[in-house]
């Protein structure tokens, strides 16, 4: 009896369907970590790091210090740099006068550069929003010349990614500025008002003696 001549080519629709899950994989990688989700949505094109790639990345940033036995941490600190929830204690409030808007400072992440991450939070809807029409944010005055030695308008992280406007994903833009330093909020038809950024408590904090001021002497 001659063989059957049922091809095992699969058919035109199979091989469609084949090819269009193809093009969505394509589309969409796998993504192991949160920071490379948020890159992702951020910049189109972006292709997230695979496992061994994106710890060779981080043992970039940390130099020696980081070794298969503390990766974890550093994985746990390059995801903290995504968006704090809503009930997020670990975050500093600043509110903003006449306003249902919030500005929101996190770690991030940051702690190695000495900075920490900031956005702003509507409280009425509770949920994180872009920058504002008419706001702008500022290096203040008041700043000691060596602290931020950044001039003009302060740029989002989304913003040095080429993305402006509505080309920014609602509730995702950020910065990230020096801890210890001043900012300062201009908004239409509002007077402009300074708020601190923190500065973090060290080890090497602590064994700083503080002076007196008018102590006995």
């Amino acid at each position: 009896m001659p063989a059957s001549r049922t091809s095992a080519r699969p058919s035109r629709i199979e091989a469609q369907r084949e090819q269009g899950q193809g093009s969505a994989s394509q589309q969409r990688p796998r993504c192991l970590n949160r920071g490379d989700e948020y890159l992702m949505e951020l910049v189109p094109g972006y292709k997230p790091k695979a496992d061994e790639e994106f710890k060779e990345f981080l043992r970039g940033l940390g130099g020696d210090k980081a070794t298969d036995d503390n990766m974890h941490e550093y994985i746990e600190g390059f995801n903290a740099a995504a968006k704090p929830q809503p009930d997020d204690r670990n975050v500093y409030i600043v509110s903003i006068p006449n306003s249902d808007l919030v500005i929101r400072i996190w770690d991030g992440g940051m702690s190695g550069y000495r900075a920490f991450c900031l956005d702003f939070f509507d409280t009425r809807r509770r949920t994180p929003v872009n920058l504002p029409p008419g706001f702008s944010l500022w290096p203040s005055v008041a700043n000691a010349p060596s602290v931020f030695t950044m001039g003009g308008r302060l740029s989002s992280w989304e913003n040095a990614f080429g993305k402006r406007g509505r080309q920014i994903p609602l509730g995702t833009e950020k910065w990230s500025v020096p801890e210890g330093s001043y900012i300062t909020l201009k908004r239409r038809n509002h007077p402009e008002f300074t708020f601190a950024i923190p500065v973090r408590q060290t080890q090497y904090h602590e064994a700083i003696v503080q002076p007196v001021l008018g102590a006995d002497y």
